[in-house]
């Protein structure tokens, strides 16, 4: 069974995070169409119009080729099941493109053949070219344009085929992943959680397989065991969602202040130390103060969710689990 996913929708689905990065990173964004086709097919990102293009203009030439030959050599009344057997070639050389849902518009366009039969010589061969090449416009434009991502069922789960609260379990996780998604954006340089999203969508992954196989009978025990994981993520996250609302506190506080001008101002003055408060109008005072307090509240929040990355990271493989930071 081949199932096409628009990837409009590929977040409904938890992918194996051992897929390759850049194919990955292309159905996140938006990027092309999703097929999820038989287990063990090796992932990849194909162009399937591309490849049709090539290699149908291959065997074009070589149908050609071969019925002109046949025309010389034996005669039109040989040549010309070459030409309707020379259509049938027409297929993909890309085994998943082979395996699609429609067909190659090729059955409908072998019946024009049969007038070049009343056609000898030059012109029968010449007719013969020409529907050929009819042929080969519809077994290119049978085939969808772009990049299309080939995954085996076995390397993606679907939220659908999970049960309701299965799902509502999972989807802790990948709000917190999602959260440390955003903290990644705007807490650059000062977060990195780099190996925090690593670890975190390893463990979705494994959450989302174990569901999809687990029986409605299930161990309770295996059940208490995620729901241990998922408790050690949810307390990760907190710190992290401090950080990010101190952060937008600060750009808050900016906007109010003057934006990009009152941030130069504020950091130039605290270059030049102690001078800027002889000059400084008392209102500039104020509202220093409480755009520096705000912006050292973002560093220390922060520096909070770096030490929480270290805390989850050690949680999760086993080290000792000391109580996690400011929690």
């Amino acid at each position: 069974m081949i199932r096409r996913v628009a990837v409009a929708t590929a977040g409904d689905l938890v992918f194996d995070p051992a897929l390759p990065a850049a194919m990955l990173a292309d159905v996140r964004s938006g990027s092309g169409e999703l097929l999820v086709t038989d287990p063990g097919t090796p992932p990849g990102s194909h162009r399937f119009r591309r490849q049709r293009v090539m290699s149908g203009a291959l065997t074009w030439c070589v149908v050609i080729v071969s019925v002109g030959t046949l025309e010389h050599v034996i005669g039109g009344w040989w040549a010309w099941p070459a030409g309707v057997l020379g259509a049938l070639t027409f297929l993909p050389w890309n085994a998943v493109d082979r395996r699609r849902d429609r067909e190659p518009v090729v059955a409908g366009s072998v019946a024009m053949l049969f007038p070049w039969a009343l056609f000898p010589g030059l012109a029968g061969l010449a007719v013969c070219a020409f529907l050929l090449l009819m042929v080969y416009g519809g077994f290119v434009a049978d085939c969808e344009g772009g990049t299309t991502h080939v995954v085996g069922r076995d390397r993606v789960v679907s939220l659908a085929d999970l049960e309701e609260a299965e799902r509502a379990r999972l989807s802790r996780v990948r709000a917190a992943r999602e959260r440390v998604e955003e903290a990644q954006r705007l807490l650059t340089p000062g977060f990195d959680g780099t190996l925090v999203l690593t670890a975190l969508r390893e463990e979705e992954w494994g959450l989302a397989t174990r569901m999809r196989e687990m029986t409605p009978h299930a161990a309770e025990a295996a059940r208490r065991a995620d729901e241990t994981v998922i408790e050690l993520v949810e307390q990760y996250v907190r710190p992290v969602e401090r950080a990010i609302q101190a952060h937008r506190e600060w750009e808050r506080i900016q906007r109010a202040a003057g934006g990009d001008e009152a941030r130069a101002g504020l950091l130039a003055r605290a270059e030049a130390g102690s001078r800027s408060e002889d000059t400084a109008e008392p209102s500039d005072l104020d509202g220093d103060l409480t755009l520096e307090a705000a912006r050292r509240a973002c560093e220390e929040l922060t520096a909070e969710a770096m030490r929480a990355n270290v805390w989850l990271l050690n949680a999760l493989h086993g080290g000792e689990e000391d109580d996690l930071p400011d929690k």
